[in-house]
């Protein structure tokens, strides 16, 4: 579930609440995935329909998806997920949920933005074609530090600029860094089968 408003924060906490013990009965795990929540949205916003904390007393783990930070829909271009956007809310999150618990989510995909048309700004679940678009770059895959995510800058057929920030395993490797830094249970993806295999290389290391 996502998205659901604020005033269904009882009626969902109630449902996982009853699917815990269900589940429970019969010997099976409830790990449920969560937005990443920050001090800052909480703050500015009405409380989101997750109660996190209690959340956290039903289910084996919680995972919080650290994606989309930056999205074809954002009115400001950005990659998909840093390192220090990711770690300032698992740091927040571990005030509501104990580390143990806590299965930090990360991207394997990608987001190019048409600077000519943003319109035609889109995800990219495909490495390969990611690979291609560097070859066609005159600065290949640059490294952007502050934000620890690659960028291709390239040029389409019709003469459209496109800035593609890339998750792969170098940024991978900066939020697994994350992830052992605060102890946290371990992590999961978000992927579509186009993924850098390096991605998994990166996580056996």
């Amino acid at each position: 579930f996502e998205h659901l408003a604020p005033q269904q924060r009882f009626a969902f906490t109630d449902f996982i609440a009853e699917l815990s013990e269900e589940l429970h009965e019969r010997r099976k795990m409830l790990s449920i995935c969560t937005a990443s929540p920050s001090r800052a949205e909480n703050r500015d916003h009405a409380l989101p329909f997750l109660d996190t904390s209690v959340l956290a007393h039903y289910c084996a783990h919680i995972r919080p998806m650290n994606y989309a930070q930056f999205s074809p829909s954002s009115p400001i271009l950005g990659p998909t997920s840093t390192a220090s956007w990711a770690r300032e809310r698992m740091e927040y999150m571990m005030r509501q949920v104990p580390r143990h618990k806590i299965i930090m989510g990360l991207p394997t995909y990608s987001v190019d933005w048409d600077i000519t048309d943003p319109t035609k700004s889109q995800q990219i679940y495909d490495y390969e074609w990611i690979a291609e678009r560097e070859k066609e770059s005159e600065i290949g895959r640059a490294w952007i530090p502050h934000w620890e995510v690659g960028l291709v800058r390239f040029t389409d057929a019709e003469g459209h600029i496109h800035l593609l920030y890339v998750s792969d395993a170098r940024s991978t490797q900066s939020h697994l860094e994350t992830v052992d830094a605060l102890d946290l249970k371990g992590v999961c993806f978000w992927g579509m089968r186009g993924e850098d295999p390096a991605i998994w290389e990166c996580c056996r290391r």
